[in-house]
């Protein structure tokens, strides 16, 4: 009898986990969002005189914010490879300078820059470490291509630049890495439950560094919006 119990017990783990991973709905999409500090790099742009951003905005970081929906297209035990679209937004206000001007410069009018990036890209995850050692971190990296929409607004509206309207589109890259801690092992019961009622495979929290060069690949006469920063946020898998 003693040996019976025994046994029962030593199977009962591998019981329940094999009850979880059958009732384990498929991996199919993702769903990101995140948000960080950015500061793009405008007085970098070539044959750029003088530090026009710098000057009107400050040297401090913004906030951006941004959202990925992700088709997982390679799914495996280990790993998992996904196709992404992304897009996200930023704005800079403050007081306007008035041009050429050495003393008291500051306008009682504000100037808005706002971006939107648009993107898509190849998001690579290594899920092996929770599989095979219950450590509950994934590595993940991402690149992708670029275009962001940007428009300067002044108070009569979109500012004019040599008699131009200040908006247009800068292409670029973005490369980026990083970890995702896996929520599930923390309350496995609760995780379970989710994807039972909602289809919510597995939850992350993550963090990541990310190199966005937009900057029209180098070209001149591109407002530049370039950046080294790193963002956080919540990742769901369906």
């Amino acid at each position: 009898m003693r040996i019976a119990i025994a046994v029962a017990l030593l199977a009962a783990p591998s019981l329940a986990l094999a009850d979880w991973e059958d009732y384990e709905t498929s991996r199919n999409f993702a769903v990101e969002i995140k948000a960080g500090p950015y500061r793009p790099d405008v007085d970098s742009e070539p044959g750029l005189s003088g530090t026009p951003y710098r000057d009107t905005f400050g040297d401090g970081n913004l906030v951006f914010s941004g959202f990925t929906f992700e088709w997982e297209a390679l799914v495996t035990d280990f790993l998992s490879l996904g196709i992404g679209m992304g897009a996200g937004f930023f704005q800079a206000y403050a007081k306007a300078q008035f041009e050429g001007c050495t003393v008291d410069c500051t306008s009682s009018e504000y100037t808005v820059l706002n971006v939107i990036p648009l993107g898509v890209e190849a998001v690579l995850r290594i899920d092996a470490l929770p599989q095979l050692t219950g450590i509950p971190l994934t590595p993940f990296g991402r690149a992708g291509v670029d275009r962001w929409l940007w428009w300067i607004l002044n108070g009569h509206g979109t500012a004019k630049v040599e008699g131009q309207s200040a908006k247009g589109w800068t292409n670029g890259w973005h490369l980026g890495g990083g970890l995702a801690l896996l929520l599930d092992f923390f309350e496995p019961s609760s995780a379970t439950k989710l994807d039972q009622e909602s289809g919510i495979n597995n939850s992350y929290l993550f963090a990541e560094i990310v190199i966005d060069r937009i900057d029209d690949f180098g070209g001149s006469g591109s407002l530049v919006l370039s950046d080294i920063t790193w963002d956080a946020g919540l990742l769901l898998e369906f």
